[in-house]
């Protein structure tokens, strides 16, 4: 006997259906049917309802199953669809998820240039598709137009979802923002559990599934903003208030323009004057040489060694049975090599990619046991970098928004909710000289904007290395790094009550422009100490309740692995004395 399917996400397309349908689909008693999306009730009732049932052949007959498509609702502009699925099943299950509708009709009009690849659109802007005349849409026109249109209207909830309760009670229809799936995904499934009447399942992968692509809507005109919050926002407010649904209206942010953060630098290099640094294209430098010897991990086979991988993965899981007996949270992150992310603007040929440091190291351990508290963005960065520039052109160290990056995933696998408003923030910015651009001859500056932690967020404690730094103003001394010691303390409402301490280097740092200032923004308490080592005798005094280690991916082909012997008092006391009389040997 075919399975029916009992259980409806009706849309919104560019909503988050397809992170609801992962998230349902992981409870052991519910499954997909052949795909996805179907469509039958709206683009297939021709190939009938024998074809509907065959695409849920092979779900057993004691699961659930699940027909997640966005027509159902994009297309109700009656109650023809609603009324042809109830006649199909008398009591279903249905979900509506819901985002923005501006920043939802951004990422639509994305979606139609960049995935179905338009052609009309393919020179076309965001200002310009959204700063078309309204007024002219009803009448037949351009096909640029047609396409508007349906952006406009796919983002108006409230008519469509009321002709869905003309045929269904309010019951039967559960809504949800893509907001609340995606900041507290184990609670919003509770909830999706309960609506539709299973046991409640808690699965490690809920907030690791793919959300719908990022909307740019910091990207539209303020003219062009304004133009669709008067648009949408009375229709909006509505929806809300008869779904249940807080009204949140986004806030124009005034953030600094991608050109701005990442503009190129003020002249193209032509000439290197270090062996170690390789220029690539459109600009990009990249560190290839160096005590580290980065390329070698990407054009040699096996250069990073099986014993070396099982050293580390040795000493991660032991750090991680420590931690938890002490009653903390144990998560380590890589910062992935720029080589890593940005291969494209490497000016060669890079034979062993695949093997380079973090992936052979992910891949060592899913051979042999659990790996879900290792992260490597790298995967999530690829997709990333489309939008957002993730790494300086003239630096090794990613920008505000691969931090950024990070930390999404950081709080992603610790099943908390990130701040998505952090780059509103204000930023610094000027001409800054970076690493590899100061090893050109002349060397070469990059425009750069650096992110401001709130006011509101303070630095309560620096140890001797910090005052030291801070006091004589050298603050690009590579020798006073290793052991700096901060403590952040947020007096935010929305800061989350748990105490973090971080163990990191150059991409978290001590200074709050990176990753460190991005998890003070969030938690109540964050200590950050520059070292690859773990100090668990601090651990023991200050009891956090996570703890993360973060090491830049170069840096894990250095053998041996750490000691985890650090004592940061002694060794900071230890590193600023032998610093002072290095200069008094000079």
């Amino acid at each position: 006997m075919t399975k029916k399917p009992s259980i409806f996400i009706i849309g919104t397309m560019k909503g988050g259906t397809t992170a609801l349908y992962d998230h349902l689909c992981e409870h052991p008693l519910i499954t997909g049917g052949a795909a996805k999306e179907i469509h039958y009730f709206t683009l297939h009732k021709d190939k009938g309802v024998g074809w509907y049932n065959q695409q849920f052949a092979n779900v057993p007959q004691n699961h659930l199953t699940i027909d997640a498509s966005p027509t159902y609702f994009d297309m109700a502009e009656s109650k023809a669809i609603p009324t042809d699925i109830k006649a199909y099943v008398a009591d279903p299950k249905i979900f509506l998820i819901i985002r923005d509708p501006i920043a939802r009709a951004v990422s639509h009009f994305y979606h139609l240039k960049k995935v179905v690849k338009i052609g009309v659109l393919q020179d076309v802007g965001l200002n310009d598709f959204f700063g078309r005349d309204f007024a002219q849409l009803l009448v037949r026109g351009p096909e640029i137009d047609r396409h508007l249109l349906s952006v406009i209207k796919f983002s108006d909830y409230h008519h469509r979802y009321m002709n869905y309760l003309t045929v269904f009670s309010k019951k039967a229809v559960q809504v949800f923002s893509n907001m609340e799936l995606l900041n507290k995904p184990k609670e919003t499934m509770l909830r999706a559990c309960e609506f539709i009447g299973v046991e409640p399942h808690i699965s490690k992968k809920f907030g690791a599934f793919k959300h719908s692509n990022g909307s740019n809507v910091d990207e539209l005109s303020d003219e062009n903003f304004e133009k669709l919050r008067k648009l949408f926002y009375p229709n909006f407010k509505k929806f809300c208030a008869v779904a249940g649904l807080d009204f949140e209206p986004l806030r124009r942010e005034v953030k600094p323009p991608i050109s701005a953060i990442h503009s190129p630098p003020a002249r193209t290099p032509t000439k290197s004057v270090d062996p170690d640094v390789h220029l690539g294209h459109e600009g990009w430098m990249f560190l290839t040489g160096g005590s580290n010897n980065v390329l070698d991990y990407y054009t040699e086979r096996d250069k990073f060694s099986s014993n070396l991988k099982g050293e580390w993965w040795t000493l991660l899981h032991r750090r991680r049975k420590r931690l938890k007996e002490i009653g903390c949270q144990y998560l380590h992150i890589l910062a992935p090599e720029k080589l890593s992310v940005y291969p494209e603007f490497f000016n060669g040929k890079l034979p062993c990619f695949d093997e380079r440091p973090g992936a052979s190291l992910k891949r060592h351990e899913l051979s042999d046991g659990e790996a879900d508290f290792v992260i490597d963005p790298t995967a999530y960065f690829q997709k990333l970098k489309r939008e957002h520039p993730l790494y300086w052109k003239t630096d090794t160290h990613w920008t505000f928004w691969g931090a950024f990056g990070a930390y999404q995933l950081i709080c992603s696998c610790l099943s908390l909710p990130f701040k998505q408003n952090l780059h509103t923030h204000k930023f610094s910015n000027g001409p800054v000289l970076f690493d590899l651009g100061g090893k050109l001859d002349p060397p070469l500056k990059e425009p750069a904007q650096f992110w401001k932690i709130s006011d509101q967020v303070e630095r309560t404690y620096r140890n001797c290395l910090v005052e030291y730094q801070e006091t004589e103003k050298v603050f690009g001394e590579i020798n006073l790094h290793r052991g700096t010691h901060v403590i952040y303390k947020n007096r935010l409402d929305d800061a989350l009550k748990k105490k973090v301490v971080i163990f990191g280097d150059s991409f978290s740092e001590y200074r709050p422009h990176l990753l460190t200032g991005i998890l003070a923004n969030t938690f109540s308490e964050l200590h950050f100490i520059w070292s690859s080592s773990i100090d668990f005798d601090y651990i023991e005094s200050v009891k956090p309740d996570i703890v993360i280690s973060e090491i830049a991916e170069r840096f894990i082909t250095r053998g041996p692995v750490p000691d985890d012997k650090l004592k940061i008092e002694d060794y900071s006391i230890k590193r600023l004395r032998e610093y002072k009389q290095s200069i008094l040997r000079i």
